[in-house]
């Protein structure tokens, strides 16, 4: 699925609601997702399924180092990167560029 960078108090990945509704399950709490190899946990908040259709990199830098290797940050104004979230099994993805 084609996503796209999210930035705010830290940086995240912004699925969408279409991709939310396909590919997510309201009823996880966390995904695992691979970045270069190395998979990663990510929480699932009250706000991916209410309005803010993002997994965040919460108090780490793993996303931010990898739009970082990856793209430029910050990115223009209204054009942040986008990139794919490969669905590889029950709540895991793989995260490429």
């Amino acid at each position: 699925m084609e996503v796209s960078a999210w930035s705010g108090n830290t940086y995240g990945v912004r699925v969408g609601y279409a991709n939310r509704d396909k590919f997510f399950n309201s009823s996880w709490d966390w995904i695992e997702v691979e970045i270069e190899n190395k998979t990663h946990r990510f929480r699932l908040t009250g706000s991916f399924w209410d309005g803010c259709p993002e997994f965040r990199d919460s108090g780490g830098t793993v996303i931010q180092d990898w739009l970082r290797r990856n793209y430029t940050v910050p990115w223009p104004n209204g054009s942040p990167p986008r990139f794919k979230l490969e669905v590889i099994g029950e709540q895991r993805f793989r995260l490429e560029p």
